[in-house]
């Protein structure tokens, strides 16, 4: 007991513990242990069998209890200190260069040697070489290949070893009948380590980059719904939502930039807290995490499960199995000869199953992610970035993507008798009670005329269009759009010519009626975001067409989309009318994105194909898309444009593979020697490879 409340010993350390405010609770030996740390914990559980941990709430269901505000902060900078780089287990046994090197020249001598056509040489040297070319390839390529998968491996094995086999069967039947199989037995070993070797020497050069984003994310950090405090020089090793604090912090893994953090907003696993303290609830943890969905996640890897790659996966699989049977029938088709038709078989299938096809287009997939990742640009899943290379529209909801979101009052223009200071007055307290952009910059308004807001009474605020309510006097009060009054029967005729000249300024206007009468109106104008015009510039290079959706009116979006560079407007779009709206654009037969942030655009996000949020508040929900942890809608427009690119160098790649084969195999009908299948497949792999530039990752 300690200041009367019970305590247990820390199983590491022996100092005194709370149990129901222990750092870290687990099971050994079927009792529960309490440690005061997680380095306690961590030292328990390196010494102790493997410990039956207490299973963690469900994702998003959790409701776990949090420790107190007492909690003990979490070390993340010294526990990734400790853990150091960890490697995937995919690429800890990338193949050794030597027996690579050794089955190259072994399957070209091989082919040397038998087409020389020399009289000394004995017509079994050439299969034999080519025999050892083939032990060579396996011995270590065989232990690349079982990481790939065993569907994969059973094709990658299957060319080589038929062709070895059937160069092995013409040995046999004497001189003179082993002239084509042994050079296609050792073109076939020889590609497929020329091949194994040119991508594991590029699959190693991006691996670091791989390795820091695991070694980063490696250790183990609290559990779904606890909380955690982040300290100046600390890295979050969760994603998690802010619930206290204020800190300046660097937004993601190596990001060069710093944002600033409050209540609310999200932290991603990586962020490093460069000033302040903030406290978070945890919201995802292990590879649920952004950063690691697509780069650490066997189930969800964009190199493994993006469109294009299980393309690149199946011609290397079926694909080979086809041009496999092909080629055995040109062979029976002209020769004849059921011993050739193995060695046909196994070069047509070598083309497609014994090249790099599948290690290309994962590379070059690896490479697009860390150029986005680089930008802070998390994608929920393979399949939304997929959908973002096929994007051909982007709709930016102007208030949270386009402009800044801080109103201003412009002017204030009263008619007849009323004065400045009684209009602004009384819209100010029509707006007192609402949360919006517009009610802060009235708000601002008045302390800087150092007026009091009329006490007006029970508003009514309609979204995108105004507010109704009752003045101090007794009187009817209307606020808002040219439209709400009308639908109220007020008429503005003679304030149309001002509406029009604030309008094609880019100025909000609102318009104030008291008791069934026009009597002023409000000009407000928001400022462009930094690097809205370079948004807007990124999609037209890359061939997307920009749309502009507001609530404004048709002169505001249209001198703001004069401002920009848009030509497609869509202005007049309430709220609760944008989902609508962005689904009869995608009826048009396009691919829709939409930019906007979560806390004003839901609806419009919701209905999109592909949602981009750049709102840094609600924290990592997997809800959208795509998440922009900097905020910056450059970013945004970015994620689009990178995700074109790679879906179109990806592409290339594969047309730069498989064209040559379609070539090859098209010559091989034609009477043509088969080992050219292979070897075409090999030019056009190693020309793709030689595209892909790994130092600019």
């Amino acid at each position: 007991m300690q200041g009367g409340r019970h305590t247990v010993a820390c199983s590491t350390c022996g100092s005194d513990v709370d149990p129901l405010r222990a750092s870290r609770v687990a099971i050994f030996w079927e009792r529960f242990r309490y440690f005061c740390s997680p380095e306690c914990h961590a030292g328990f559980a390196a010494n102790a069998p493997p410990a039956r941990l207490l299973p963690p709430p469900p994702r998003v269901e959790a409701r776990s209890v949090a420790p107190p505000p007492t909690a003990e902060p979490v070390a993340v900078a010294e526990q990734a200190a400790r853990a150091g780089p960890t490697p995937s287990k995919e690429h800890a046994t990338l193949p050794r260069s030597f027996g690579l090197h050794a089955a190259v020249l072994l399957g070209m001598l091989a082919a040397v040697v038998e087409n020389a056509n020399v009289a000394l040489l004995p017509h079994w040297l050439a299969p034999l070489v080519a025999a050892s070319a083939c032990a060579a390839l396996l011995r270590t390529g065989v232990k690349h290949w079982a990481l790939e998968g065993p569907r994969r491996m059973a094709f990658r094995l299957a060319a080589p070893v038929a062709a070895t086999s059937s160069s092995l069967l013409h040995m046999l039947q004497g001189p003179g009948s082993t002239r084509l199989g042994a050079s296609v037995a050792g073109v076939v070993c020889a590609v497929a380590a020329a091949s194994l070797e040119l991508a594991a020497r590029k699959r190693r050069a991006l691996e670091p980059r791989r390795a820091h984003i695991a070694s980063a994310l490696c250790h183990e950090g609290p559990r779904v719904g606890e909380e955690l405090v982040l300290k100046a020089g600390q890295r979050s090793p969760v994603d998690a939502v802010v619930v206290a604090g204020r800190a300046t912090v660097e937004p993601w893994l190596d990001a060069r930039r710093r944002v600033l953090r409050q209540d609310g907003d999200a932290i991603l696993s990586g962020a490093r807290v460069v000033d302040g303290a903030l406290r978070a609830v945890v919201r995802w943890v292990g590879t649920d995490r952004a950063w690691a969905r697509l780069t650490l996640d066997p189930s969800r890897r964009a190199d493994r499960h993006l469109a294009l790659s299980k393309l690149a996966e199946r011609l290397s699989t079926s694909g080979a199995a086809v041009a496999s049977l092909g080629g055995a029938l040109v062979a029976f088709s002209l020769h004849g000869h059921s011993a050739l038709a193995i060695s046909y078989a196994a070069a047509a299938g070598a083309a497609l199953a014994n090249v790099a096809l599948p290690d290309l287009v994962a590379l070059r997939i690896s490479q697009g992610l860390y150029r986005l990742l680089e930008r802070g640009i998390s994608f929920r899943g393979p399949s939304a970035l997929d959908r973002a290379g096929r994007v051909s529209t982007v709709v930016f909801c102007a208030e949270g993507s386009l402009l800044c979101g801080e109103l201003g009052v412009a002017s204030i223009e009263p008619t007849g008798s009323m004065g400045t200071e009684e209009l602004l007055s009384l819209i100010s307290g029509v707006y007192a009670g609402v949360a919006s952009p517009i009610g802060v910059a009235l708000s601002r308004s008045v302390q800087a005329h150092q007026i009091r807001p009329d006490a007006t009474r029970s508003p009514n605020y309609l979204p995108g269009m105004g507010v109704t309510a009752v003045a101090s006097t007794g009187q009817p009060l209307v606020v808002g759009t040219r439209a709400l009054l009308l639908e109220r029967r007020i008429s503005v005729a003679s304030a149309e010519a001002r509406i029009a000249e604030l309008e094609a300024l880019g100025r909000t206007v609102l318009l104030l009626a008291l008791d069934g009468r026009w009597v002023g109106l409000v000009a407000l104008q928001d400022s462009l975001r930094p690097g809205a015009r370079g948004a807007v510039q990124h999609l037209l290079d890359t061939g997307v067409e920009p749309v502009l959706l507001s609530g404004d009116a048709r002169e505001t979006c249209q001198a703001l989309a004069h401002i920009i560079g848009i030509e497609h407007v869509r202005p007049e779009v309430l709220p609760d009318a944008r989902a609508a709206e962005v689904r009869r654009l995608s009826q048009t037969g396009a691919t829709v994105a939409v930019v906007g942030r979560s806390s004003t655009d839901d609806g419009a996000l919701g209905a999109a194909q592909l949602s981009v949020n750049i709102d840094p508040s609600g924290g990592p929900l997997e809800r959208w898309d795509v998440d922009v942890a900097s905020g910056d809608v450059r970013d945004a427009a970015l994620a689009i444009q990178l995700a074109r690119q790679l879906h179109a160098e990806t592409k290339n790649a594969l047309f730069t593979v498989v064209a040559p084969v379609a070539v090859a195999l098209l010559l091989l009908v034609l009477g043509a020697p088969p080992w050219i299948a292979p070897l075409a497949g090999f030019a056009g792999s190693a020309v793709a490879l030689a595209r892909l530039r790994t130092s600019e990752v």
